[in-house]
């Protein structure tokens, strides 16, 4: 149960980041912003989400080097050998793409001429 207990809270925790962005639950500091337009908002919420996919980015660059290592060395986890490239696998692709989406979304709220919230 700890092998798979471990692979879910990596995968869970590194999920989260756009979890938190799709649903709108990251931390903002609103009286800065809550008098601007719907589509600076939009366009702030863009630029968030953007900073939000690099930090994924970083991230899956160094756990891409780490899962060759792993890989390489054949690294198992100690109770039932679930290969170690599996913690790896699970962190960045979808990550990553939710958190583009996202980025893309609010861009086009900013660039539409109407506004859309």
């Amino acid at each position: 149960m700890v092998d798979i207990t471990q692979l879910c809270v990596m995968a869970m925790a590194f999920w989260a980041i756009p979890f938190a962005f799709v649903r709108e639950g990251h931390v903002k500091i609103t009286f800065a912003t809550e008098w601007m337009p719907a589509r600076a908002r939009s366009a702030i919420d863009a630029v968030a989400a953007l900073a939000g996919a690099a930090l994924v980015v970083l991230i899956g660059r160094y756990g891409y080097e780490q899962a060759l290592t792993a890989l390489a060395y054949g690294d198992s986890s100690q109770t039932i050998g679930i290969p170690m490239i599996w913690y790896w696998a699970v962190r960045w692709p979808a990550s990553a793409a939710a958190t583009l989406v996202v980025a893309l979304r609010h861009a086009a709220v900013a660039l539409s001429p109407a506004s859309a919230r």
